[in-house]
């Protein structure tokens, strides 16, 4: 059972903290001729934050843009406990956090994931738990491309097109489903990479962080067909998306050379040799399951694809990896 709460007036004064240190909450029941009703609770059993809401809300008496503004009541009885609850209903400022440059996003495009995303001051981090559904329509994409793509050029027909693309009938008829197929995918991977790097601006601003570093894909291509993503992934066109969004929200986006990022560890800096892209595509068929990246120097283990982020997050990444590699005597 639900009471609704008159609240035409906004400035008018709901909430009220007396002396004995009850909260009392002034209604008006929707109800003819109206009559009155007062709530009050003891303030020690509410808890830290209902006090704290409350405490703004009793500060803001002239419901003002810029404190915590109460929006609507609602009574409601617990049918188990039949006692009765005051939902409050509030809107309260947005605090937007300063941004700093020693604050640093780093994004690694994953293998079993299709994106991970790690700050260098915390472990915080967007991976598989927040891109599970993006991935899992990803792969449905890919999956009904492949599907669709054999039954066109089978010549059958297909929910793409009524027609009938016999084979040996004009080789523009028989791909034009397939042209159409191409523009819904275009357009399909387009909003995914939207969803992908307003995930990453968000991630970035709710951390403070003023520095988005990704990685430099120039001559990866053998690499890029091992990601999730797979090779023909638009990359370009998501990581054009989170330098503009960026922009938008002063936040700087450097590329970095993303070589040994993978294979460096983020805890202490040692390079696994061993750990090679072909090595981990290997242990993920022999064991059925990517292989978590192992520091052989301080025993660190996680997350191949969070490690990798992590090193991507580090402040001069790339000066530090030649000395590492100077250090263990690798040549690169």
């Amino acid at each position: 059972m639900a009471i609704p709460v008159r609240c035409d007036k906004p400035g008018q004064k709901r909430l009220e903290k007396t002396n004995d240190g009850q909260v009392e909450v002034d209604l008006m029941i929707c109800t003819h001729p109206y009559p009155r009703v007062v709530l009050a609770t003891q303030d020690k059993s509410l808890g830290k934050g209902a006090r704290t809401i409350l405490a703004h809300l009793l500060e803001n008496k002239d419901q003002s843009k810029n404190g915590y503004r109460q929006r609507y009541f609602e009574i409601k009885e617990d049918k188990l406990s039949h006692k009765w609850f005051l939902l409050v209903s509030y809107d309260f400022p947005a605090s937007t956090p300063s941004l700093s440059k020693e604050r640093i996003v780093g994004v690694d495009l994953g293998i079993s994931c299709p994106l991970y995303v790690a700050i260098n001051n915390g472990y915080a981090r967007l991976g598989w738990r927040q891109f599970h559904a993006l991935a899992a329509r990803i792969r449905a994409i890919q999956n009904q491309t492949i599907r669709r793509r054999r039954e066109i050029l089978r010549g059958g027909k297909t929910i793409i097109s009524d027609d009938r693309a016999r084979s040996g009938h004009g080789l523009k008829r028989k791909l034009l489903p397939i042209e159409k197929l191409q523009g819904r995918i275009d357009r399909a991977y387009t909003t995914i990479n939207h969803q992908f790097s307003s995930a990453v601006i968000k991630f970035a601003k709710d951390h403070g962080a003023g520095m988005i570093q990704i990685e430099d894909l120039d001559g990866l291509k053998e690499i890029l067909s091992g990601t999730f993503l797979g090779e023909r992934w638009r990359y370009s066109e998501l990581q054009q998306f989170i330098k503009y969004k960026a922009k938008e929200n002063g936040i700087e986006v450097k590329e970095v050379n993303p070589q040994y990022t993978s294979q460096r560890c983020s805890q202490c800096g040692y390079i696994n040799e061993q750990f090679t892209f072909n090595y981990r595509q290997e242990q993920r068929q022999k064991l059925g399951k990517p292989v978590p990246f192992t520091c052989p120097e301080c025993k660190y283990e996680a997350n191949a694809d969070y490690n990798a982020a992590r090193n991507l997050a580090t402040l001069d990444i790339e000066q530090l990896i030649m000395r590492q590699l100077d250090k263990q005597g690798i040549k690169n």
